[in-house]
């Protein structure tokens, strides 16, 4: 919902400057220009940042860290992707939670 405000807000800004360009205000160049950068990086905002669940996908190995999170009380591993070295937890028992 918001990302669809901002879209439409940019892409106004765009028709706005454009029309200032074309009726002879200098004003109208940088809000076209700036207004267009923000157009821009809502479109291209999607392929850059995907969420967590499609990144899950991929050779995710159980190491064995194991520790209890201090904040639930549960028993948590660790979860090691070879590819991007990133690290997970992954709640093993969650009985211990208080």
């Amino acid at each position: 919902m918001l990302r669809k405000a901002c879209f439409l807000i940019a892409l106004m800004m765009v028709i706005t400057g454009i029309v200032l360009v074309i009726s002879g205000f200098s004003v109208g160049w940088p809000i076209a220009l700036w207004s267009a950068v923000a157009f821009i990086s809502i479109v291209f905002e999607r392929w850059r940042y995907k969420k967590n669940s499609e990144r899950l996908t991929g050779t995710w190995k159980k190491t064995d860290e194991r520790f209890i999170d201090p904040e639930t009380g549960a028993l948590t591993q660790v979860i090691y992707n070879d590819h991007t070295g990133e690290r997970r937890y992954e709640v093993i028992d969650n009985k211990l939670s208080k």
